[in-house]
């Protein structure tokens, strides 16, 4: 299929700019995206049977959803593991059950949210580093008491457990209206005018790199994201 530049409403244009006007810290110089992204440590998933977290870790902030459609809420945790930053998620009545799963860097963000248009929410988490000025996205759906991580297949961040890039964070918006969530990973490009964008796009069982770009505006922020680590 060939190429395609992807036409930006309105709407979307301006939230992107504003997303990254928010998340993304200033390049000193213009930084196409490497061959790949530093590797992230591989993620290790605990058994569905064992506890939601290592023991002896300290929470960082849970929130509730219901994440299955069962009509149950399931308990989301953020947590700490000495220098292991992490996600457990649990049946909200049986926390000691539960899955864990190791996560890059320090803590940002964490959201519930349908991206896939299947009427349940995914575990939307926010990350940066470990590396400096990098930023992860990992996006989390959980069925039959397992979390599955919705990672990045093909381009230059297929193998990777998350999503992640340099200087801008990873945001996720219908950039094609067709109600289903698509994730743009942006780089500086040759061009100081405008960013180069991959367009990650759901194709009803992961998301893989689209054909397609956006070549929105360039910003030039003046911050870069908080973490709740110090």
């Amino acid at each position: 299929m060939p190429s395609r530049l992807w036409a930006c409403s309105t709407t979307a244009a301006v939230a992107l700019i504003f997303l990254l006007l928010s998340c993304a810290r200033a390049p000193v110089t213009s930084t196409p995206l490497p061959t790949m992204a530093p590797a992230t440590p591989k993620a290790t998933e605990a058994p569905a049977v064992a506890s939601a977290m290592p023991a002896g870790a300290t929470v960082l902030q849970s929130v509730q959803a219901d994440l299955d459609g069962d009509g149950a809420q399931e308990q989301i945790s953020i947590y700490q593991a000495g220098d292991q930053l992490g996600v457990g998620i649990a049946p909200a009545a049986d926390p000691n059950k539960g899955w864990h799963v190791d996560l890059p860097g320090k803590f940002s963000s964490v959201t519930t949210r349908d991206i896939n248009a299947d009427r349940l929410p995914e575990v939307l988490i926010q990350t940066c580093g470990p590396e400096a000025d990098w930023y992860n996205l990992a996006v989390i759906s959980w069925s039959k008491g397992q979390g599955h991580l919705l990672s990045p297949e093909g381009g230059p961040l297929g193998g990777q457990p998350v999503f992640r890039s340099h200087y801008y964070a990873p945001i996720v918006d219908d950039v094609d209206g067709n109600e289903t969530g698509e994730i743009l990973v942006a780089w500086d490009s040759d061009n100081p005018r405008f960013l180069d964008t991959l367009v990650y796009e759901w194709t009803g069982d992961a998301f893989i790199k689209s054909d397609g770009w956006l070549a929105p505006p360039r910003v030039v922020p003046t911050a870069a994201p908080s973490s709740s680590q110090g």
